[in-house]
């Protein structure tokens, strides 16, 4: 195997000394993988994706775009938006390169937000005439069908517990009328499932008719301030993009559009803008898959999996429900300054029994919080408080742009261990807005060899956790590098150490020790041909802790991308892993099919490869195909409980046709 990598490796450095000065153009799907990595687990998750595929969907004019639209964008923070308002407003934009022409905007930072940018003819506020002459003249639509297949055989369908197929399905049909409003339905089947209809979500949204204000009756999501009282279920955080890592920008109501079958409300919330107020209402009653124990009347856990393949999981299903309402106000005193306050009351019809000192507790809960955003010249000032009858959560951060290549942001934020909040969804180690203290440094530095993006995070958790069964801490720094030495050739370094107290047995005793773990990539992007461009990543993860404990791991992998015309593409990537347990893990991001984000952990020693297709058909008509083998040659079986496989082997087959009209 190291004989073979080492060959390999040979072609490919060859390669690039040969062809890298040949001119092509590709859109960049590494910039999709800067946001996700480190925001994903190792599982299939297409929430993320979607939240990118509305903005790619419903680019934002630049001659009407405001402050809170840009710095949603991704890679877009608070000076970069603040420099494109600015050139706004003495000039119109033509169209999108026009941003070229900006001297103060970086080039390479233009290539990826201009997917995200439009420029339009005419004013983007569609008013719907009430006797529209042809309605299908205004009318589009959007269905996504999609089938995921093991090939293999998991123990759950040998033995009967699953009742349902191996099939995962997925179909989402989207119905536009002059952007003014959707209808959207989607129906999810899992592997195991017995009914194509297990999970069904739909909406009805409708913005600016007649006057300013939007609505969605059916499932939709809630985001505020940053998330410390509420927001969606996922969201980017601590990656690449160092400077914009802790800033949230919320779009206060948006309609659910994902298969997650957890974290979503279901009712109907509206917003109303007069002039510089903006004011939303939101009732909500829908139900969740809880653990309740019927002597005790209480209930124990939520189960968010969405899995109901058997009969124990069929008997969580939709076991609690909870009402929900409130409403939030936004105020903008000018361009330079706003507050927000929101209000929310939720009540369940069953009670949590607290099962340790920071779970949930009770029926009822009642929020309020507050956010802010000030521009102080170019530095930008913002943050959140929240309360919730109990206790305050706070997150304050501080973007300065010292100058246009080297921008600066920090960060303190402070969860108290008795702030429950399910809702949440906080900038920190965790996702859990709850028992943790820390302070965040990262910066951004634009120099004439590459650009450098660095953060540092301590952390600290002054009460034990799930994983810690005492008070810890912790830091970690990453160091991402990236340059292009030559025309069409893209080098990138990545350092990444983690500090942090584990817990451990010492003579029967728990016991804090402190376990280090060090992950170094290199990877070169660059085009052999004007169809195919390459990318080779190399990785490497060392782990040890206070004990003498040691391990250590490495991933390697050539991916090819070849696009003979703008109606195919073809991806392929061979993997090559080694590593000394899970705790030493490495993950890698796969091309997909549309809409679906892999992120998987690779541990162990084996080989992984895949192939993805993607041809328009018709200009209309779309077919998306993916073929994955993973094999661990030292393993008799992939996976564990009842979705084990009994064998070295796992191969997985996606199919998934998009139709637009």
């Amino acid at each position: 195997m190291k004989k073979t990598i080492i060959l390999f490796y040979i072609f490919i450095f060859s390669s690039v000394i040969i062809f890298s000065q040949i001119d092509t153009s590709f859109y960049d799907e590494s910039n999709l993988e800067d946001l996700i990595e480190e925001s994903t687990i190792d599982a299939e998750d297409s929430q993320l994706f979607d939240l990118l595929e509305e903005l790619l969907d419903n680019p934002i004019d630049l001659n009407q775009a405001e402050f809170d639209d840009l710095i949603r964008i991704p890679f877009i923070d608070s000076y970069t938006a603040q420099i494109i308002l600015s050139y706004g407003r003495s000039k119109i934009f033509k169209e999108v390169n026009d941003l070229y022409s900006i001297e103060q905007l970086d080039k390479e930072l233009i290539k990826k937000i201009i997917p995200y940018l439009i420029v339009k003819s005419k004013s983007t506020t569609q008013i719907i005439k009430p006797l529209e002459k042809n309605i299908f003249e205004n009318t589009s639509i959007e269905f996504r069908t999609r089938v995921i297949n093991n090939l293999q055989v998991q123990k759950g369908f040998y033995n009967n517990k699953y009742e349902g197929s191996k099939i995962k399905s997925y179909n989402r049909l989207k119905i536009k009328y002059a952007k003014n409003i959707q209808l959207g339905i989607l129906t999810e089947k899992d592997p195991g499932e017995k009914s194509y209809f297990d999970f069904m979500s739909y909406h009805l949204y409708g913005e600016q008719l007649y006057f300013d204000n939007k609505f969605v009756l059916g499932d939709y999501l809630l985001e505020f301030g940053h998330g410390l009282a509420l927001w969606s279920p996922y969201s980017f955080s601590k990656g690449s993009d160092a400077v914009k890592a802790p800033i949230k920008n919320a779009k206060i109501i948006r309609p659910y559009t994902s298969a997650d079958e957890s974290q979503f409300f279901r009712g109907l919330a509206t917003e109303f803008s007069f002039n510089n107020l903006k004011a939303r209402v939101f009732y909500s009653q829908n139900f969740f898959d809880a653990t309740y124990d019927s002597l005790k009347k209480t209930v124990t856990s939520i189960n968010y999996s969405g899995y109901h393949r058997t009969e124990n999981e069929k008997l969580k299903e939709n076991n609690i429900r909870e009402t929900f309402w409130g409403g939030s106000i936004e105020y903008s005193f000018s361009d330079k300054i706003s507050f927000g306050i929101l209000y929310y009351n939720t009540k369940f019809d069953k009670q949590f029994e607290q099962s340790s000192f920071y779970g949930l507790e009770g029926m009822q809960f009642e929020f309020l919080s507050t956010t802010y955003k000030i521009f102080l010249d170019k530095i930008y000032l913002t943050g959140e408080f929240s309360y919730n009858s109990t206790s305050i959560a706070s997150l304050n951060i501080i973007n300065i742009p010292l100058s246009k290549n080297f921008i600066i942001t920090t960060s303190i934020r402070n969860y108290p261990r008795n702030y429950y909040n399910i809702h949440s969804n906080g900038f920190g180690e965790t996702a859990r807005t709850q028992n943790e203290v820390g302070y965040y440094l990262g910066f951004l530095w634009r120099t004439d060899i590459g650009n450098i993006n660095f953060y540092y995070d301590q952390f600290k958790f002054p009460f034990p956790t799930y994983s810690n069964p005492l008070p810890s801490k912790g830091n970690e720094f990453l160091l991402y590098y990236s340059t292009k030495p030559f025309k069409r050739t893209e080098i990138i370094t990545r350092v990444k150490n983690e500090n942090k107290e584990i817990t451990e047995k010492i003579n029967d005793e728990d016991a804090l020790i402190i376990q280090n773990k060090y992950n170094l990539r290199f990877e070169v992007i660059y085009q052999i041909l004007k169809e195919v461009r390459l990318k080779t990543r190399f990785e490497y993860v060392t782990l040890n802790n206070d004990l003498d404990y040691k391990e250590d791991g490495f991933l390697t992998y050539q991916d090819i991308q070849w696009k003979p015309s703008k109606q195919f593409d073809l991806y392929t990537r061979i993997i090559f892993f080694k590593t000394d347990s899970y705790n030493s893990r490495l993950y890698e991001f796969e091309n997909d099919i549309t809409g679906v984000i892999t992120n998987p952990a690779m541990y162990g020693e084996g080989i992984k490869w895949y192939f993805l297709i993607k041809y328009k058909v018709l200009d209309f008509v779309s077919f998306s195909m993916k073929y994955s083998e993973l094999y661990k040659p030292k393993e008799i079986s992939l996976g564990s409980g009842d979705s084990e496989i009994p064998t070295n082997l796992s191969n997985l087959l996606s199919l998934q046709i998009d139709v637009k009209l």
